[in-house]
């Protein structure tokens, strides 16, 4: 039996709701799971696979997404990291001569795949990749907001990618197709003039049920547009139920101070693992 072992799509409420237990250090997990148990499409298309080590949901999750050559691997534990580092040494569903990118990884994971990395003949870099990570409850009362005069929200056109990506902070060869998944997916909402129908103010939500790439256009800042485009997402994903979980880098002061605005809980720090074979 490999030591990493796939959980049906019909185990997952169990595995998420495990994620419960200790909140909000489940937080991440449990939002990620959430939107692919949710969102059963957007998971299929980023061919999202989920297992456990062992086969043992109480040692935790290792889920792994496939876009092309970009390979994530997303590590969680929910009691101590010892059988999942266990796993990660001996398993081959995921290989490791691939680059690979472990997203929203706890200090605790992030020195685990440290402690292995000689082991598994790759190299860790993560100092430069601290995002603080922030959580709205889905309790939480919906915003009141009123659209300004000349404007509508609607989901990204697909002849409006281009400026989407280019604008992305992360941008790359394979990240325009990465936000025609999530349009197909409803997972974008675009703040529009009714004037010439040209985007003004954006804010997409990822496949880990993350708020991300909130952007607006330079003639459209100083109005409140990236504030508004952020509220409306926010209560269409609270009318469906759900948490909602952002994360910025550590030193994006602007981002902080509004997700702090808006009543979202600063609950720690995260980082984006790169690994790379030696």
């Amino acid at each position: 039996m490999n030591s990493l072992v796939a959980i049906p799509v019909a185990e997952w409420p169990r595995l998420r709701d495990l994620f419960s237990i200790d909140w909000p250090k489940g937080a991440a997990a449990y939002c990620l799971l959430d939107t692919s148990i949710n969102c059963p499409k957007l998971s299929l298309e980023f061919n999202f696979k989920l297992y456990c080590p062992f086969g043992d949901m109480n040692n935790g999750m290792v889920a792994v997404t496939v876009q092309g050559d970009d390979i994530q691997v997303i590590i969680r534990p929910l009691r101590d990291v010892i059988k999942i580092e266990e796993a990660l040494l001996s398993t081959n569903v995921i290989d490791w001569s691939k680059n690979i990118i472990a997203p929203f990884a706890s200090p605790e994971v992030t020195a685990s795949l440290v402690k292995i990395s000689n082991k598994l003949n790759v190299k860790i870099y993560y100092e430069q990749n601290k995002a603080i990570t922030f959580l709205l409850n889905k309790t939480c009362i919906p915003f009141d907001i009123s659209l300004p005069e000349n404007t509508y929200v609607e989901s990204l056109k697909p002849e409006h990618i281009d400026i989407v990506d280019k604008t992305w902070t992360y941008s790359s060869e394979r990240s325009k197709e990465y936000f025609e998944i999530l349009m197909r997916n409803d997972s974008t909402y675009v703040l529009y003039s009714t004037e010439n129908n040209e985007p003004m103010a954006w804010v997409t939500v990822n496949d880990a049920g993350s708020l991300s790439h909130l952007f607006c256009l330079e003639p459209y800042r100083r109005k409140g547009y990236g504030e508004l485009i952020t509220k409306y997402a926010c209560n269409d994903i609270l009318k469906k139920g759900r948490n909602i979980i952002a994360y910025t880098v550590e030193n994006n002061y602007k981002s902080q101070k509004l997700l702090l605005k808006l009543g979202f809980e600063n609950i720690g720090y995260d980082y984006w693992v790169i690994i790379v074979k030696k």
